[in-house]
Order: structure tokens, then sequence, then C-alpha cells
């Protein structure tokens, strides 16, 4: 495994991984429970599946996190994973809580609302180090360049 000069981790906001954790036990209790109330019901073999996929699709965000920068590398911890290289970033901006990223083929949308306002700064200040081209905050009710309020 390759080592990197720099890492930066954004690991999933707690709340957002708790939620999920919840509903997917919430899935998997409702599923158990119908299928022991009426077994010969094949339909209800479907609600303790979908609980299990809730709970590994928790355990991958867990464990991954959201993102990862690793030199001029970020990659997006998504199904399926998507890699960019930042140094062909051309633009950067906040739009409606997301933070966009234009490469010359494609656009990126990072959702900020579901990491940790700490974690927020680290990844805007880090992304302003590889931007060519930052255009302020196309928020009407916010002001300022790239920075997360």
């Amino acid at each position: 495994m390759a080592t990197c000069d720099f890492e930066l981790n954004i690991p999933y906001k707690r709340g957002y991984l708790k939620k999920k954790f919840l509903f997917s036990i919430l899935w998997l209790l409702v599923g158990i429970g119908m299928v022991a109330s009426s077994p010969s019901n094949l339909f209800f073999y479907g609600y303790p599946f979908i609980g299990a996929a809730y709970t590994a699709v928790y355990w991958y965000e867990k464990r991954r996190g959201y993102l990862k920068i690793c030199d001029a590398q970020l990659c997006v911890f998504s199904l399926p994973t998507k890699n960019y290289t930042l140094t062909e970033l051309n633009q950067a901006y906040q739009f409606a809580g997301d933070l966009v990223l234009k490469f010359p083929t494609r656009e990126l949308r990072i959702d900020t609302y579901q990491i940790e306002e700490h974690d927020r700064e680290k990844l805007t200040t880090t992304i302003e180090r590889y931007v060519t081209d930052s255009i302020p905050d196309k928020t009407p009710s916010q002001s300022g360049s790239l920075s997360v309020k």
C-alpha cells in the first residue's frame, strides 16, 4: 500500500451514521417479527433482507468514511468509488450546502451536511490549495468565498 505525504480522511457525521444504524436495526426487528408471525408469507422475508442490506451499508460507510484526500488524489467512497485528481480542479464553490468541484470533464458535489463542522473546514482549506479559479458562494443568504459557515 502506498504511503502519502499528505492524507486527510473525512468520516460521515456521527448523527448520520447513528440514524442509519437505528434504521437498519428497525428493519431487522420488523422483519424478524413479521417472519415469526407468518412464516408462510414469503413477502415478509424481504424485510430482514432490507435490514441486512442497510446494516452492510452502515458498516461500509463507518469503516471507509465519506472521502479521503491522499496527496493530490480525491477518493469519494460511494458505490462505486470515485477517484479525482485535484491538480485538474478548475473551480470550487458552495451552492445550497454542497461543495461543488468542477473538473475538465466532470463535476462532483460533496454534501457538506453529512460531515462534521471541523472536517468541513479542513476539507475547504485543502480544496482551496488546489483550485485554480475560486468563485464566491452562490447561496443568497451567505456571503464569502469557499469557506463553509
